[in-house]
């Protein structure tokens, strides 16, 4: 028995599994797993922006050491406390003179 043969330009209709079981499981099982896929990427990216913004908001904030020598002079000279002096260092980046202009002005 022949098989009949036309013209396949405006043909719509597949030649390939014609409904083959198994070929029909197999682009089910694709179409599955592209879909788990996609999710699990979803999830991953939605799990680093949520990394991201934790270790900003845990992050500790380092204050650099502050001279003992400035501290000792902003003391003596503006008759401040140990810790209103080391503010007044931490507040103007350790910088004494800036510090001293600081206190003179406020």
């Amino acid at each position: 028995m022949a098989h009949d043969h036309h013209d396949h330009s405006n043909c719509n209709h597949d030649h390939g599994s014609h409904g083959d079981p198994n070929a029909l499981k197999a682009v089910d099982e694709m179409n599955n797993r592209q879909q788990a896929a996609d999710k699990l990427a979803k999830s991953l990216l939605e799990l680093q922006e949520l990394a991201k913004d934790y270790k900003k908001k845990t992050q500790v904030k380092t204050t650099p050491a502050v001279e003992k020598a400035d501290v000792n002079l902003l003391m003596n000279e503006f008759q401040i406390t140990k810790t209103q002096a080391e503010s007044a260092l931490r507040d103007n980046n350790n910088d004494v003179v800036a510090s001293m202009t600081f206190l003179i002005n406020n």
